[in-house]
């Protein structure tokens, strides 16, 4: 009886560390990247990934000085970004 709850241990241990490689290798290249928006460009928000994803501002975001040069502010209720068709 011993050495079946030590196989079980083992098949357990073999299945969880297959479980965790396999969640580990899920592709996060950017080949899945749907698109890249820097929010920085003011008047615009182009997709910077080649996937050409562009975006038109609806309402009226501020440009407004960023931790790393500009950025885009939006109100939370009137100013977003429409993207796709």
């Amino acid at each position: 009886m011993f050495s079946v709850q030590r196989c079980r241990s083992k098949v357990v241990i073999i299945f969880s560390l297959a479980l965790l490689l396999s969640l580990v290798t899920i592709d996060y290249s950017f080949s899945a990247l749907v698109g890249y928006w820097s929010f920085d460009q003011g008047d615009s928000v182009k997709d910077l990934s080649s996937n050409k994803n562009h975006g038109q501002l609806k309402g009226n975001p501020k440009l407004v000085k960023g931790q790393s040069g500009d950025a885009l502010e939006f109100n939370g209720s009137s100013d977003w970004v429409s993207i796709g068709a």
